[in-house]
């Protein structure tokens, strides 16, 4: 007995993309080095400052840039593990060497000059102070 089945055209397609996505997602996650590691970041903002701290463990501090130009902070870092060639006795090798790289849009008021970074425990904390003139104003108000 013969079954009919409905072609379609793109189905192979779909399967070919979803097969592409699950190899660039593998290949993203085993090499950092290629691509590029993103670091998680939170920023805080106060009436004074803004603080950016990032996590980049397993970073020298001399292979940390902090770049402040044209209202963009630019941070990269890389990270070297000392892994033997042969690789004898690893059972496995998951963290990932590389760069790290981070650009952020700086909103305006940024005091560029006065930016500030510091490393400690695998997270780096730039501070960047706002300008007086960008600083909220508490303005009292008169009755009368």
């Amino acid at each position: 007995m013969t079954l009919l089945t409905r072609w379609e055209p793109f189905r192979e397609w779909d399967r070919l993309q979803d097969e592409m996505n699950c190899l660039f997602n593998f290949a993203v996650g085993r090499r950092g080095d290629a691509y590029g590691l993103t670091p998680a970041c939170d920023v805080h903002e106060d009436p004074e400052k803004f603080t950016v701290n990032l996590d980049i463990p397993g970073v020298d501090k001399k292979d940390i840039a902090v770049r402040v130009e044209n209202d963009v902070l630019s941070i990269r870092a890389k990270r070297s593990l000392s892994r033997h060639e042969k690789r004898e006795g690893y059972l496995a090798l998951e963290r990932a060497e590389g760069t790290y790289a981070r650009s952020l849009a700086l909103p305006n008021g940024v005091d560029a000059e006065r930016v500030a970074a510091e490393y400690k425990n695998g997270v780096l904390v730039v501070t960047l102070p706002k300008r007086p003139e960008a600083r909220p104003k508490q303005i009292d108000v008169k009755v009368g």
